[in-house]
């Protein structure tokens, strides 16, 4: 039997360098206030096709945090290593061969030669044995070619632990597709044996490790995407794991992190990322193998993946999430209670994928690095870098709804955040860009931001011509990075309508309504607007029907009306949009339309 102790010193300096935030476990410190937290613009390097999740650790034994990158492109099938300078920034790419479309990957010492080594997950190499990729380090930064192991169906997430207790570390990969985990038992050598299953729910997309009973063995959490349910696998230290006990959380977990978020001796809560809606989900351990009801905070629109640290340096744990559907990552800053504040949102390129924290520049502050590597927007073959700065906006980007000419919009409010101790002066907070006039700010921050502070800039958007117009929020100021910036974009239309929805009275099933009317106006001073088109669409499109009196333009400040009737065919709520089609901006544009059929 291996030494205990070869065992501790691997994971010890797995969580080191931060190679899985699965892994975590921070004890929060609670505080009477939450410091706020800011991220630099990312930096982008070029990987392989599809990144989809990745790892940070030093590869090379210069203390410095290196990273690798899982190309899920099934026809390419490898992965990236890139090294880091110790700056915040990564040398160019070198790839590696593994199994078909690797989607999950890790890092850790397999064969106790004190350097970290790389398994993968690849999600369609059953056919060819590639279910598992092994790639033992040479300590220089480099890799001995993959070891090819196979295992279940679609496997898509990794995690690693000491599953039998003899001081070796084994490996658990969740099977998309086979509804179940598979249990490598490691030799000590980087050899594994053959896999052995044991079963979750519903398509689990994740795995991650801890002792959730608190009996010295490792157990398993599992995210199981169809069934939305996180499935507790408890272990007997003999590399046996019992049946799976379900706990229901968020739409399509799609990630599941452990972590002490409470404080608690020993604690170990976990965090889902629910991609098929905008929560991340809380489950509180009881400390028995139990968990407590999920609780859900909104964090983006489809959170896919999540990365748990200290952000904020308050020595509680943060969660990171990135937000396929917003572009962005969101941080949700711990209270040290198990709670969540607001997310803070940092832009990134389309469709963000696998994320993971650590300090890449060596300044003691939790980074963040993010695959980009969603189908099916370009780009799809980068990793960008987010480093944790002490003063910064959030959030870097903002949208404003389509707004007619000559109004304003409802204002959106951007946070200038000082993390540092010391306080930073403000010379300038300024628009620029292609369309500053079309936005205008109010803030309260003065010339001088304290230390452990912030202050908010609220902006405007109020069109001078239709369609897309944009601007940058600018912040000049004696931090570093200076300025900082935010995005501003927003539509201009000149199609304005009167009222802006309609709801309808209760109405008997199968009778009209009397109709109500909408008036269209065209607020341009000087331009025809074309109308190419007056419908209506959505759920019960069949319930309304539209009259209009517009004709096919509308002259400068004419207007023109629509007359709507409900005709409901069930009872219950029925929703519709009446939608107009023109060229004067921010086309088509929506009235929604609503009534009760009884």
């Amino acid at each position: 039997m291996r030494s205990r102790t070869r065992l501790w010193v691997a994971i010890a300096l797995a969580l080191l360098i931060s190679l899985a935030a699965s892994q975590l476990f921070i004890r929060a410190a609670k505080g009477s206030t939450i410091p706020p937290v800011s991220f630099l613009a990312p930096q982008s390097y070029t990987v392989g096709s599809l990144p989809f999740n990745c790892v940070l650790a030093d590869f090379n034994g210069d203390k410095i945090l290196d990273m690798a990158v899982a190309n899920s492109n099934p026809g390419t099938a490898t992965i990236s290593v890139l090294l880091g300078n110790g700056d915040g920034t990564f040398g160019a790419q070198t790839t590696y061969a593994v199994g078909n479309s690797p989607t999950a990957i890790v890092a850790a010492d397999f064969n106790g030669d004190h350097i970290l080594d790389l398994a993968v997950a690849n999600e369609l190499g059953r056919s060819a044995n590639q279910t598992l990729s092994i790639l033992i380090g040479n300590g220089d930064g480099t890799f001995k070619p993959a070891v090819n192991y196979p295992g279940g169906q679609s496997p898509r997430g990794i995690a690693v632990g000491d599953f039998n207790n003899d001081g070796i570390l084994d490996i658990a990969v969740a099977n998309n597709n086979g509804n179940n985990v598979t249990i490598y038992i490691g030799k000590g050598d980087g050899t594994f044996a053959a896999p052995v299953y044991y079963p979750a729910h519903t398509h689990p997309k994740a795995v991650t490790v801890g002792d959730f009973n608190r009996d010295g063995n490792a157990d398993l959490a599992v995210a199981n995407h169809d069934t939305s349910d996180v499935s507790i696998l408890l272990g007997d230290g003999k590399g046996h794991f019992a049946a799976p006990v379900n706990y229901p959380v968020g739409l399509n977990p799609r990630d599941v992190h452990m972590a002490n978020l409470k404080g608690g001796v020993n604690e170990e809560d976990l965090v889902t990322a629910d991609g098929g809606t905008t929560t991340i989900s809380v489950l509180i351990g009881n400390g028995d193998g139990t968990f407590q009801s999920a609780v859900h905070y909104f964090a983006g629109n489809s959170p896919r993946w999540i990365a748990l640290a200290d952000y904020n340096g308050d020595g509680i744990v943060d969660v990171a999430a990135s937000d396929y559907g917003g572009a962005a990552v969101d941080v949700l800053l711990g209270k040290g209670d198990g709670t969540f504040g607001a997310p803070y949102s940092f832009g990134v390129a389309l469709n963000p994928t696998g994320l993971q924290a650590g300090d890449v520049n060596g300044d003691g502050r939790q980074d963040i690095v993010v695959t980009i590597g969603g189908l099916p927007n370009a780009p799809n073959h980068l990793v960008s870098v987010l480093l944790n700065a002490p003063v910064g906006v959030a959030p870097s980007k903002v949208s404003f709804r389509t707004t007619v000419l000559g109004t304003n919009s409802t204002p959106q409010v951007v946070t200038l955040s000082n993390s540092s101790a010391n306080s930073v002066s403000i010379s300038s907070i300024t628009l620029t860009g292609a369309d500053p006039g079309d936005f205008s700010q109010t803030n309260n921050c003065g010339s001088t931001l304290a230390g452990n502070s912030s202050c908010t800039i609220s902006v405007k958007f109020s069109p001078k011509a239709i369609n897309a117009r944009t601007a940058t929020l600018s912040i000049a100021d004696s931090a570093p990075g200076s300025p900082q910036t935010a995005a501003l974009q927003g539509t201009g239309t000149e199609a304005s309508f009167s009222p802006t929805s309609l709801r309808f009275a209760a109405q008997t099933v199968g009778t009209t309504s009397s109709p109500k009317v909408v008036t269209l106006t065209n607020e341009s001073t000087s331009a025809t607007m074309s109308i190419t088109g007056i419908t209506i669409s959505g759920a019960d499109a069949g319930d309304f029907a539209q009259t209009p009196a517009c004709g096919s333009s509308l002259l400068p400040k004419a207007s023109c009306t629509i007359s709507v009737t409900f005709t409901p065919k069930a009872t219950g709520t029925r929703v519709a949009n009446l939608v107009v089609s023109d060229d004067g901006g921010g086309s088509p544009q929506a009235v929604p339309l609503t009534g009760t059929g009884q």
